[in-house]
């Protein structure tokens, strides 16, 4: 019989399956994973995903994907006005926020970022009804982009594009801050991924002009600041002193 899994290893294993079921790709072991979709990614997977700048609101599924039906009778109902389905907003953009040590506008912080597209690819099987006919959505994963970024505020304000993304930039913003436990000239810099790519004009986000499974990272060569924790930042018990040390702390 093999050994039971320990705690943190069916904790690490509910986490994936989770990720997997939300955000995807199925294969989490694979980033390069190739996957073949029946539906819309936007409907197959609830979030990790940014639409194009503007998109606005999430289409609505239609009716047979999604409705049960009703137990009325279809002379009650049909006299009564359906309530208006809501439509939930779409993200385009993903951000991230860290503290740096003091410096100036000629460093550098390093970004790399990781995504995929969706392509629809006309696919007619023999035996399938017309809502299968429109085709399929293939996943194209995107190799990885690193790029350095000049720790400039003017310069981070107004973007970089990445390469061959068709309309993906990355943005950001930079200023001064000051917290108890953070050195005088600590700044803190919020950085964003924007989906900037264009739109036709019919409504609602396309799926082919979304990004998938989108991830970044940051480095910086001189290291980030801890994040101060203020809750018992004046606790005098002791062990309220040591809930709150940061983890790693000695």
């Amino acid at each position: 019989m093999p050994p039971l899994p320990t705690s943190a290893e069916s904790r690490a294993h509910l986490v994936r399956a989770l990720e997997a079921d939300l955000i995807g790709p199925c294969d989490l072991d694979r980033p390069d994973a190739v996957e073949e979709l029946p539906l819309p990614p936007s409907r197959w997977y609830l979030t990790g995903f940014l639409a194009p700048e503007g998109a606005g609101e999430a289409d609505e599924p239609p009716d047979d994907e999604l409705d049960a039906g009703s137990d009325e009778d279809d002379d009650d109902s049909a006299s009564e006005k359906p309530d208006p389905k809501p439509r939930a907003r779409i993200p385009a953009s993903l951000g991230l926020s860290v503290l740096l040590p003091p410096g100036d506008t000629t460093e550098t912080v390093s970004v790399t970022l990781r995504y995929a597209d969706y392509l629809l690819v006309p696919h007619e099987a023999e035996g399938e009804d017309d809502r299968r006919k429109k085709g399929r959505y293939h996943r194209a994963p995107r190799p990885p982009v690193t790029m350095d970024l000049p720790l400039d505020p003017a310069r981070l304000a107004k973007g970089f594009p990445v390469s061959e993304s068709r309309g993906v930039y990355l943005l950001g913003q930079l200023q001064p801050t000051s917290a108890p436990g953070l050195p005088l000239g600590a700044r803190a810099l919020a950085l964003f991924v924007v989906n900037r790519r264009g739109l036709e004009e019919a409504p609602g986000p396309k799926d082919e002009q979304s990004i998938f499974q989108v991830a970044r990272s940051i480095r910086f060569e001189r290291g980030l600041l801890p994040r101060p924790h203020r809750r018992d930042g004046l606790a005098t018990d002791e062990d309220d002193q040591t809930a709150d040390l940061p983890v790693g702390s000695r």
